[in-house]
C-alpha cells in the first residue's frame, strides 16, 4: 500500500449514509462530528470550534497487502493557549500509533488542531 494510505485506512469515516455532516449552512459551520475535534477530550474547557492545522507521519515500514492495520492511542504532546482572529482556544498536537493486528507499530502520526470558542460577530 502507498505510505499515505495508512491515514486513509485508519481515520474513522467523516460521514455515513443517512447522516448529516453539517447541520448549518453558516460560513463558519462546524461538522456534527469529526475524527480530529475535541468532543471527547477529557482535559481543558469545552470548545465548539476546531480545525486541523497540520499533520506529520513517521513511516517505520511499508504496510503490505493483506495486513490489517488500525490506530492506537491519542496522546496529547503539546497544548499552547492562544487567542486568534477566530476565537480563544489552544493549538494542540496529538500523537497515535498505526499498528498491525500483531501490535507492531508501522507508523506514528501527529495531528495538529486548534480548538476554540468562536468570537461573537462584530
Amino acid at each position: 500500500m502507498p505510505y499515505t494510505g495508512v491515514i486513509t485506512w485508519t481515520l474513522p469515516a467523516a460521514w455515513q449514509p443517512g447522516e448529516t455532516l453539517f447541520d448549518s449552512a453558516d460560513r463558519d459551520a462546524q461538522p456534527v462530528h469529526s475524527a480530529i475535534n475535541n468532543q471527547d477530550m477529557p482535559v481543558g474547557p469545552k470548545t465548539t470550534g476546531f480545525f486541523g492545522t497540520d499533520i506529520e507521519v513517521d513511516f517505520l515500514r511499508p504496510v503490505v497487502a493483506g495486513e490489517r492495520i488500525g490506530r492506537r492511542g491519542r496522546t496529547l504532546l503539546s497544548c499552547s493557549p492562544k487567542e486568534t482572529a477566530v476565537g480563544r482556544g489552544a493549538f494542540m498536537t496529538w500523537e497515535s500509533d498505526i499498528i498491525t493486528s500483531d501490535d507492531e507499530v508501522v507508523a506514528r502520526i501527529r495531528i495538529g488542531t486548534y480548538a476554540y470558542v468562536p468570537k461573537e460577530p462584530a
